[in-house]
């Protein structure tokens, strides 16, 4: 495997291992909040799983045009990448890189916390209190209005 190939399946695997440490350690808060943050965590661990395919994926079906090397008597082409495009390929690796761990970071940073327990406790309705929860619109035991 060359280095493009081992690039790619480094960058797919940390993609990936990422996305699915921050979606499994807070499943709930990520599921019941809002759907941007799970969508963009599947996005990114399909991003990575392409990209480990495309590092693992044989491209050349037929790895030797001439058959194999005992029985050939060319000697193998030399595969060669003028300066211009060998620079260009290599700013794309590290730009694609940069990219790649800022995202990390961003849905690493963006992971959201679990409810504590007086926000649960606040969701739950008080002893005695048969008044219907309306979200937006419960007032308080102490307000005249709430006797209804």
């Amino acid at each position: 495997m060359g280095a493009a190939r081992w690039y790619r399946l480094g960058i797919g695997l940390v993609l990936v291992v990422v996305a699915l440490w921050v979606l499994l350690s807070r499943l709930d808060p990520i599921w019941n909040g809002h759907p941007a943050y799970p969508t963009t965590l599947f996005v990114t661990i399909a991003i990575g799983v392409s990209l480990i395919g495309f590092a693992l994926w044989p491209w050349r079906r037929d790895p030797e045009p001439n058959g194999p090397p005992w029985e050939s008597n060319s000697a193998p082409a030399a595969r060669t990448v003028s300066g211009a495009g060998r620079g260009w390929r290599i700013t794309g690796r590290i730009v694609g890189g940069v990219l790649a761990l800022l995202l990390v970071v961003a849905l690493v940073w963006l992971r959201p916390y679990p409810a504590g327990a007086s926000a649960l406790e606040a969701l739950t309705p008080d002893e005695g209190d048969d008044r219907p929860i309306v979200p937006g619109r419960r007032t308080p035991s102490w307000c005249p209005q709430s006797s209804a």
